[in-house]
């Protein structure tokens, strides 16, 4: 809750506010201060001594201000330091507004491929725009009560928060500690009425795998989506059998693009775990171009990479302007109608009744034996495989042979085993979309925002392999 008082405590003072998790690794922390160069840092007890300590917000000379009561302990030194005590002796007057819509009002760090976080500039019109749309497509109201399970350094918050602000509905942030037991998550939701939610895919598989899901739960939830990355068939019919009058949304969209871009509303029970969930179609403030390598529109039914723009479009990267013209660039295709678009890096294909499907990442994509394969696919085959809780798939060398080959991990259930999951998927996917090898793994490596972490992975293999 402090969190919000001093993200509006912020924007209200017409500043810019930079979320920074708790328990941030000292060196990507250290990279996000040199960025975004503080002029103030506000800390609660938990993190004060952290940030006092830091070297580079010393050296900026950055003030600490204190939610809590000061310690006498603290290391102060000199520094610009203000807590709870003093800031309640200090002018409440409401300072005069002064923001327009295109003014930047937060930075949310993302990681970027060379390892450096990026800072995403969001602008106030980005924020409110992506809000109005949740609040009008979603149907919130102010008696409506939205979980948040999102940490506030993450994209997906943004809709918690500000379509909670919009439409003066309840927001329930669950705590870390909840988010780490289902029957627990799912308990703080009941008791605290939840009606709507927007959860990473990977969460809603995990309450899925745990089977802590039955008929009797969230009476009050009336509207799931889902997104961050593909939920795999099989963990949404779970969850649609077991809560058939709930609506669901597959929402699809970048941290670039401010939250969600693209929508599906699923209209029916999905007719088997192969079956392929669209994004759907582009929210109602966003214009979406399929480009080919050339920069111009893919011709129906062609794949080609998702390209974005409208209101909820970025201002770019912070300090970064190489990297922004790279992906920001002029519409080459209406430029009346996006001055500029954001390249995704995804691809996709639109289907006949006009809704989009989602086929993978550009970097994901991989040519091997002449074939150019979406490791996501093979991904999704094996975990529609009855007793495969979840997969990955390399393409590396393996301990037999200093050849890249598929190379496959699954985490299993117990009810099959790898040699039965691996004859199983042979009756699925075409031999050359077949992994080589296929191993056990106990559990995969994410990502903080619970993504497949595919260097990870590689690591893990390489490893492995060295020490067999």
């Amino acid at each position: 809750m402090q969190y919000l008082v001093a993200m509006l405590g912020v924007s209200k003072a017409d500043a810019v506010y930079v979320p920074i998790e708790a328990r941030t690794p000292a060196t990507r922390r250290t990279q996000i201060i040199k960025d975004c160069q503080p002029q103030a840092v506000i800390c609660d007890a938990e993190t004060v001594k952290v940030m006092l300590a830091d070297e580079e917000l010393t050296r900026l000379n950055a003030a600490i201000i204190l939610l809590d009561p000061a310690e006498e302990s603290l290391p102060i030194s000199g520094r610009p330091f203000s807590a709870r005590e003093e800031i309640a002796t200090m002018d409440s007057t409401a300072p005069a507004w002064s923001n327009s819509p295109d003014d930047l009002a937060c930075l949310l760090y993302t990681s970027g491929s060379t390892g450096s976080p990026k800072g995403v500039m969001f602008s106030h019109r980005n924020i409110s725009e992506y809000a109005k749309w949740g609040v009008e497509r979603i149907g919130i109201i102010a008696t409506d009560r939205i979980l948040g399970t999102a940490p506030f350094y993450f994209d997906m918050s943004l809709f918690d928060i500000y379509c909670s602000l919009h439409a003066g509905a309840t927001l329930c942030i669950a705590s870390e500690r909840v988010l780490l037991f289902p029957k627990s998550l799912l308990q703080f939701a009941e008791s605290e009425h939840v009606t709507v939610w927007k959860g990473v895919s990977s969460l809603l598989m995990y309450l899925a795998q745990t089977e802590a899901l039955s008929p009797e739960r969230l009476p009050t939830l009336r509207v799931v989506l889902f997104g961050g990355e593909t939920l795999a068939t099989k963990f949404l019919i779970q969850w649609m059998q077991t809560f058939p009058n709930k609506v669901f949304y597959n929402a699809y969209g970048p941290t670039e693009a401010t939250g969600v871009s693209v929508y599906y509303r699923v209209p029916r029970l999905p007719a088997s775990a192969h079956e392929k969930i669209p994004i759907g179609i582009p929210c109602e403030n966003t214009e979406l171009y399929l480009l080919d390598e050339q920069r111009k529109l893919v011709s129906p039914g062609e794949i080609g990479e998702i390209a974005l723009g409208g209101v909820c479009i970025s201002k770019g990267y912070l300090h970064d302007p190489e990297k922004t013209r790279k992906v920001f660039i002029d519409n080459p295709v209406n430029p009346g109608q996006a001055a500029r678009i954001y390249l995704t890096g995804d691809y996709a294909q639109q289907q006949p009744d006009g809704n989009y499907q989602y086929l993978g990442r550009k970097d994901n994509q991989i040519k091997f034996m002449g074939y150019r394969l979406e490791l996501t696919d093979i991904e999704n085959a094996l975990v529609a495989i009855e007793g495969v809780k979840d997969a990955g798939v390399l393409l590396a060398a393996s301990s037999r042979s200093n050849v890249d080959e598929l190379i496959g991990y699954v985490e299993l259930d117990g009810k099959k085993s790898v040699t039965e999951v691996l004859a199983e998927l042979k009756r699925r996917l075409p031999f050359y979309m077949l992994p080589r090898h296929l191993y056990e793994i106990d559990q995969f490596p994410r990502s903080d925002r619970g993504k497949l972490d595919r260097q990870a992975l590689k690591a893990y293999h390489q490893e492995k392999n060295a020490s067999t």
